[in-house]
């Protein structure tokens, strides 16, 4: 039977004398189903939330003052106002607001003083008492002696928060329903009651060691609490002496068995709930088509994650919105399907979300990574990587710092339209790979054959290359060793040495070292074959620049496409054939000349130069060699072009300083 039924029943049922309990972990969305299916449905609801409540006393007057609030807009006279309000009331206000406030203020004072006097005459009568020596408390007794109090529906929310101890709340709800015969439901995070009675170990372990205390009733069994002969107490003695002086969860568990009749987990309907929350952005056409679409792709991420906090559902919808607003006209612009690009982002926030609130925490992608298929692990040390999604970088950035530069968004979205993954079907090998665990060495074995088939008959994208070694990395770490992972890496080396372009990271997130390994030795493979081949492409696109009349000026502009390389490589000068330049420098005009300088410049303008370009320091002296050499044979006259040597040499002389020192 539905939970809304069982709760039905028990409210209709004139014979049951017992409360109910709903639990369930804090954000299930208890409350909010309560409310909806009991608060808002009976108008003889009380609804009282205990958190912060600290006093019985307190507790006393929040349920006698809803039930004041209860009758005061339950009765006739409340209901045909508000009728009114909804069909001519509201108009009459409109046009005459001040006038209408003023009778009605007089109304109200002239009607307070006629309930007060007919409510002292009738206190002071029936109970020959001077209402002006009454206190809240006493007043809160007699109205619990003059209402019937049956009627009434005690939903009371937030047990685990209350600052009263759990026993005394216990026996004041019980007094309502045994003594009142009042429904009650009550609602709470059951785990986090027996947790608040585990608090202050410390003092109690203080306390526990106290020999002043007696801790047995009877002199027949004081082995049980007493230390042993050496004077000392072990972990099962502090226990013991713990358990009797502070029995909180026992006093917990008779009072429950007292006062609770049935008991019920609360498990929400993801479906529904989504529904409920989605439903708020129906006025936002293209928004909320977005949401209906991804609608069970969130859910089955939650239930994967075994998480069902609404809130954390609520988080979602609210990060959504706003990412979406930054990235609706990019997403617009992409030649690739929308429903697409959304349903890989919303699997970015939903699990991003859960992370955030399941206490693990994200961080933004390695410098340069805009998007990766990466897994948030509570277990960093498995390799079974089950909740593997599609992380997009501009997404983490906003869940951490509620901040997207616009930039990365662009160019995010136009990597992801390049890199072609929508073109690959669910059942694609790739796309099968994700979850590797799960096949059998001859599944994985056909899973990967036809993976080196689509990347041989360039139906892959070369932005997944790296992507592909990554989960190979992850199944030689499980110790597969079958040939066809060597196949398809040295495949994919023969397509990036044939000038396919892949993007090398320095940086992987793996939740094994083992697979961190064997992917950095893989992707090391193909960073010296790029290497090798920027070299040859390097070499001939120098030739073609010393073919220009004004080779330094392109030389100057390759340099400063070249710097980033150069400083990886650490060197410049020494991967020069610095014997063709001098050539070219002593044939060249005077503008060559001061841009070759320039180019130095470049390279060589900062202070830690010996760090990167210790390797140019000799071939940095042979040219200074000689060009010096060369110029003594030419003996230039013009004093306007042996200036420009003369501040390139000074130039090579202080690099050459610099890296010495």
């Amino acid at each position: 039977m539905d939970l809304k039924d069982v709760i039905d029943d028990y409210l209709k049922n004139k014979f049951i004398n017992y409360a109910i309990l709903i639990k369930g972990e804090w954000g299930s969305g208890k409350t909010f189903f309560v409310k909806k299916n009991v608060v808002k449905r009976y108008d003889s609801a009380l609804y009282i939330s205990l958190y912060g409540i600290s006093s019985i006393d307190k507790l006393s007057e929040k349920i006698y003052l809803e039930i004041i609030k209860s009758k005061a807009t339950t009765n006739c006279i409340s209901k045909l106002f508000r009728k009114l309000h909804k069909k001519i009331f509201f108009k009459v206000l409109f046009f005459i607001p001040i006038l209408i406030f003023k009778i009605l203020k007089f109304l109200y004072e002239l009607l307070f003083r006629f309930i007060w006097i007919i409510t002292y005459n009738l206190i002071n009568l029936k109970f020959n008492i001077n209402i002006s020596s009454l206190n809240k408390k006493d007043f809160y007794g007699i109205l619990k002696m003059y209402k019937k109090l049956d009627k009434y529906i005690l939903v009371i929310d937030d047990l685990e928060r209350c600052n009263i101890p759990i026993e005394e709340t216990m026996g004041f709800i019980n007094d309502f329903v045994e003594h009142n015969n009042m429904k009650c439901i009550l609602i709470a995070n059951e785990d986090e009651i027996y947790k608040i009675q585990s608090e202050n170990i410390e003092l109690k372990i203080l306390t526990a060691t106290n020999e002043k205390i007696e801790f047995y009733d009877n002199k027949k069994e004081p082995d049980r609490y007493s230390p042993k002969q050496n004077g000392k107490l072990d972990n099962k003695d502090l226990k013991n002496r713990i358990e009797y002086l502070y029995n909180e969860n026992n006093k917990y568990r008779i009072i429950k068995e007292k006062l609770i009749g049935k008991e019920f987990t609360f498990i929400p309907k993801l479906e529904e709930i989504y529904d409920n929350l989605a439903f708020k952005y129906k006025n936002i056409d293209d928004f909320y088509d977005i949401l209906n679409n991804t609608k069970l792709s969130v859910i089955n991420t939650m239930r994967f994650n075994s998480f069902n906090n609404i809130r954390t559902l609520d988080f979602y919808f609210d990060n959504f919105y706003h990412i979406y607003k930054y990235i609706n006209n990019f997403v617009k612009e992409c030649r690739i399907s929308e429903d697409f690009i959304y349903s890989n982002i919303c699997s970015s926030i939903i699990n991003g979300c859960i992370s955030i609130k399941k206490g693990y925490g994200i961080r933004c992608l390695p410098s340069g990574k805009r998007f990766d298929y990466i897994s948030y692990n509570e277990d960093k040390s498995s390799i079974f990587q089950s909740n593997m999604f599609l992380n997009f970088d501009f997404v983490n950035e906003y869940l951490i710092y509620n901040y997207i530069e616009k930039s990365n968004i662009e160019e995010t979205l136009k990597e992801f339209a390049d890199s072609n993954c929508d073109k690959l079907s669910e059942d694609d090998p790739f796309n099968l790979l994700n979850e590797y665990w799960y096949y059998s060495s001859d599944e994985i074995n056909k899973i990967l054959d036809d993976i080196y088939n689509n990347i041989k008959s360039n139906k892959y994208s070369p932005s997944l290359y790296r992507l592909i070694i990554k989960k190979l990395s992850c199944l030689e770490a499980m110790d597969y060793k079958e040939p066809i992972i060597k196949q398809i890496v040295e495949l994919i080396r023969l397509k990036v040495s044939s000038g396919d372009s892949i993007k090398i990271d320095e940086y992987e997130l793996f939740s094994d070292d083992a697979a961190s390994h064997i992917y950095s030795n893989y992707i090391q493979q193909i960073k010296d074959d790029i290497k090798s081949g920027s070299t040859i492409k390097s070499n001939i696109l120098l030739d073609e620049i010393f073919k220009n009349d004004d080779w330094a000026l392109a030389f100057y502009k390759y340099v400063e496409q070249l710097k980033p390389e150069t400083l990886t490589d650490k060197k410049f000068f020494s991967a020069l054939d610095y014997k063709k330049i001098i050539g070219k420098l002593m044939n060249s005009n005077i503008k060559n000349v001061y841009y070759f300088k320039y180019s130095l410049d470049h390279i060589y303008g900062f202070a830690n130069l010996k760090d990167y370009y210790a390797s140019d320091l000799d071939c940095l002296k042979q040219f200074k060699k000689e060009l010096n050499k060369e110029l003594k044979n030419k003996n230039i006259k013009d004093p306007m072009l042996k200036y420009p040597f003369k501040i390139l040499l000074e130039k090579v002389d202080n690099v050459i300083s610099v890296l010495e020192a």
